[in-house]
């Protein structure tokens, strides 16, 4: 489910009923934009935690993606147990991929919808690592379904996160 903050009054009462999907699902994908600033990204996942705690959703396995991490500050912090891409063997990873490379990489099946494409949506996205290795000698070690398998072995370990 996409979440998108700031909504015009008339769309929250739209979009909430769509958010209450979320009690029935076996598992929550959070997708973050890590270029945003550090306070911004922070603040979106505060409001968005509150909300799925809200939705009566918050002892669901959470998976915390951050995307476009090369465009990230330097040094960001990202909450341990997430899953970073974008720059991955150069190759962009789309919401859908990241759903398929989980239930490969853990066995099980996530559900999911289809929906038509919003305004705004990013219709293809390509990345390119090379800056990553040219600058920092940075080259990936493990693939997004190694990523997967890691995110949910913590998820597992530690299900409410690490105390």
């Amino acid at each position: 489910v996409g979440f998108i903050d700031r909504l015009p009054t008339h769309l929250v009462k739209a979009f909430r009923s769509t958010l209450e999907e979320l009690k029935y699902a076996d598992y929550i994908i959070m997708l973050t934009d890590a270029s945003e600033e550090c306070a911004e990204r922070e603040r979106k996942r505060a409001v968005t935690l509150a909300l799925i705690d809200e939705l009566g959703a918050s002892g669901k396995p959470l998976i915390e993606v951050y995307n476009k991490c090369d465009r990230a500050e330097r040094d960001t912090p990202f909450p341990k147990g997430s899953i970073e891409i974008s720059s991955e063997y150069g190759k962009g990873t789309s919401v859908l991929e990241i759903v398929k490379a989980f239930e490969e990489a853990n066995g099980v099946k996530i559900p999911y919808v289809i929906a038509p494409r919003r305004p705004g949506d990013v219709a293809e996205n390509f990345a390119n690592c090379d800056k990553a290795y040219r600058e920092l000698g940075w080259k990936a070690k493990f693939n997004i379904i190694d990523a997967c398998r890691d995110a949910y072995r913590f998820q597992q370990k530690n299900p409410n996160g690490i105390e």
